[in-house]
């Protein structure tokens, strides 16, 4: 499962070859299937030459949709939504038809405020968990909406402490960078 956010910035010359990543990443593909979603600068790089990298290396791109896969007689629903910041994510259109458990896929955890409770988890990233951090300060940036809330790491969200259930999120500072090559 991914997150996006493959290219290395909003220009084809600063990232590697789509097809060449693609090609090296279907040897992780794993028994049950490689989902993702793509994030800002996967969108700005060249969305139609990403996902064609990625299909062609039999990994699924979910885009406000979700696939239904069964696993050890077990069914479960892997979603995906579109990019906060440069399409338009569908929390509804990526669940219809899905029922628990569910994984969402989202590349900014912006959208999690939208997720309904019987979704099992949302994981996330874009957040680079702040890519340079200032000691005593904090992030320089932190490009959601939400700024440190959803920084990195684990969050729940319940209704209240006895409520076992509640809204799960995982925030991946991923690897690499993003635009600055500082990490």
């Amino acid at each position: 499962l991914s997150g996006g956010g493959f290219a290395g910035g909003s220009k084809k010359s600063a990232t590697m070859p789509f097809d060449l990543m693609a090609e090296k990443m279907k040897v992780a593909i794993p028994k049950y299937g490689f989902f993702t979603v793509l994030g800002n600068s996967d969108i700005k790089t060249g969305k139609e030459d990403i996902v064609a990298a990625l299909t062609k290396n039999n990994i699924t791109v979910l885009s406000n949709s979700n696939q239904k896969l069964t696993v050890k007689g077990k069914t479960i629903y892997i979603a995906g939504v579109e990019d906060f910041t440069t399409e338009k994510p569908n929390v509804k259109k990526a669940l219809q038809y899905a029922k628990t458990p569910v994984i969402l896929l989202s590349h900014a955890p912006d959208i999690f405020v939208d997720v309904p409770d019987y979704v099992s988890i949302t994981l996330a990233g874009h957040t680079h968990g702040g890519q340079i951090i200032i000691p005593k300060h904090g992030p320089l940036i932190v490009p959601t909406e939400y700024e440190k809330q959803y920084l990195s790491g684990f969050f729940e969200d319940k209704e209240n402490e006895e409520d076992p259930s509640g809204r799960k999120l995982i925030v991946t500072k991923g690897i690499g960078t993003s635009i600055i090559p500082a990490d």
